[in-house]
């Protein structure tokens, strides 16, 4: 009995389009970062009761502006969470 259940034949246009496809991925996302496994083993995991706390205290940050310091971005803090 075949085990061959799916059988792709792609033309060459249609190589054309996925590799153009491919390169505008790649360009557009040129930014991102590769993170080893152990580098990402050591990173800090947020639980669920951190993350509703984090959130909270952005909240409260955005309503009360004037008590936020100059250097700390808090749309980037927001983007992070």
């Amino acid at each position: 009995m075949s085990q061959d259940l799916i059988a792709l034949k792609l033309a060459a246009d249609e190589f054309a389009v996925i590799d153009a496809a491919l390169a505008t991925l790649e360009t557009r996302l040129a930014g991102l970062v590769e993170l080893s496994p152990e580098k990402r083993r050591s990173l800090a995991k947020m639980g669920d009761k951190w993350e509703a706390f984090c959130s909270q205290t952005l909240i409260v940050l955005d309503q009360n502006r004037q008590i936020v310091h100059a250097g700390l971005d808090l749309a980037a803090a927001e983007s992070d969470l």
